[in-house]
C-alpha cells in the first residue's frame, strides 16, 4: 500500500513529506532533549489539578509518561512525585495506587469551610419584619393557603425558605442563566464568572444578598472567590439548588465540600408551587415533585 501511495506521488509531493518528517523528528528532539522528571510532575499535576480536586497517582504517572516520550523513567517518575511539595496525599495507600490533590486545591477548600463555619449565626435576619405569604394560615405546623375553589395548596418550606432584600442573582453557567431570567424578569441576572469579574474592577455590593442557583456547579476556585468578595464587602450569601445534581467543570465540589466539612445548614424544598391561572385545569396530581431541592445559606 505505502509504495502504491508512493508511486502516485510526484518526486514535490515526496520531498515535501521528507521535509515534514524531518521537522517533526527535529521538534520532538528540542520538547524531550532536556526533559526533567521534577518539571514534568509538575506540569502534569497543575493540569490535572485544574479540572480535578483529586486524581490518582495512576493518572499522573500515566500522563508523564506519555508527555516524556521515553526520555522519562518510571523510576524517575516516582521519585519525584514522593519529594514534589506541592502534592497532598489524601490517603494510606501507596505507589499508584495513592489518591492525591495539590496544595492550592486544599487550601481552597479548608478556607471556605473555616469561613461559612465561622459565618453561622453571625448576621442578623435580613429584614425581621418582613412576613412571607401573609395571606397564609397556620393549621398542625404547616403553612397553608386555601384558594376560592377549594384546593389547599402548602406552602411551608417556600416560607421558610424566602427574604426580602436587594440581591444579586447569579448562575454558574448561561443556560442556568437564561432560565433565571425567563422567572424573573425585572432581575439582574449575571454568571458567576462574569460577577467576579466586574467584582475585580470594583463593583460595589451595597450590602446585597448574593443569591448563587445550581451551585452544585461551583468550583473550589469561584465558589472560594464569591466567599471572598462576601467577606470583603459585607454581603450574605445564599446557595439554591441540589449538589448531587450538578458537578463543577473545573476542580472541586465546591458545594459537597461545605455540606460535608462545615456547619452548614440546609432548608429542603420537596415541591415546587409555581404561579399558575386557577382556570387552566392541572395535568396529574399537581404536586409538580422535586425531592431534595435546597436552598442553603
Amino acid at each position: 500500500m505505502r509504495a502504491q501511495q508512493r508511486q502516485r506521488a510526484s518526486a514535490e509531493e515526496l520531498a515535501q513529506i521528507e521535509r515534514v518528517k524531518a521537522q517533526a523528528y527535529a521538534r520532538k528532539e528540542t520538547q524531550t532533549a532536556n526533559t526533567d522528571a521534577a518539571e514534568l510532575v509538575s506540569f502534569v499535576r497543575d493540569h490535572l489539578a485544574e479540572r480535578r480536586a483529586t486524581f490518582g497517582e495512576h493518572d499522573l504517572i500515566a500522563e508523564a509518561l506519555n508527555r516524556g516520550m521515553g526520555k522519562v523513567s518510571l523510576s524517575e517518575l516516582e521519585a519525584a512525585i514522593q519529594v514534589d511539595p506541592e502534592l497532598v496525599r489524601l490517603d494510606q495507600q501507596k505507589n499508584a495506587i495513592a489518591v492525591l490533590t495539590n496544595q492550592t486545591n486544599l487550601r481552597l477548600e479548608q478556607e471556605s469551610v473555616v469561613f461559612v463555619t465561622a459565618g453561622i449565626g453571625s448576621a442578623a435576619a435580613i429584614n425581621s419584619s418582613f412576613v412571607p405569604f401573609p395571606e397564609l394560615v397556620e393549621a398542625d405546623r404547616r403553612w397553608l393557603k386555601v384558594q376560592s375553589n377549594g384546593v389547599t395548596h402548602d406552602y411551608t418550606e417556600q416560607r421558610a425558605a424566602v427574604a426580602g432584600k436587594s440581591h444579586v442573582l447569579l448562575a454558574p453557567t448561561t443556560k442556568a442563566v437564561e432560565a433565571l431570567k425567563r422567572e424573573i424578569p425585572e432581575g439582574q441576572v449575571q454568571t458567576v464568572e462574569a460577577f467576579l469579574l466586574a467584582s475585580q474592577k470594583g463593583a460595589q455590593l451595597q450590602d446585597a444578598v448574593i443569591t448563587v442557583d445550581e451551585w452544585g456547579l461551583l468550583s473550589n476556585r469561584s465558589g472560594h472567590a464569591l466567599l471572598r468578595i462576601a467577606k470583603e464587602q459585607g454581603a450574605l450569601v445564599r446557595f439554591v439548588g441540589d449538589t448531587r445534581q450538578h458537578v463543577a467543570v473545573e476542580a472541586g465540589d465546591f458545594g459537597r465540600t461545605l455540606e460535608q466539612h462545615s456547619n452548614l445548614r440546609s432548608v429542603s424544598i420537596s415541591k415546587i408551587s409555581r404561579q399558575r391561572d386557577p382556570r387552566i385545569p392541572r395535568r396529574g396530581d399537581g404536586n409538580g415533585v422535586l425531592k431534595n431541592h435546597r436552598r442553603t445559606g
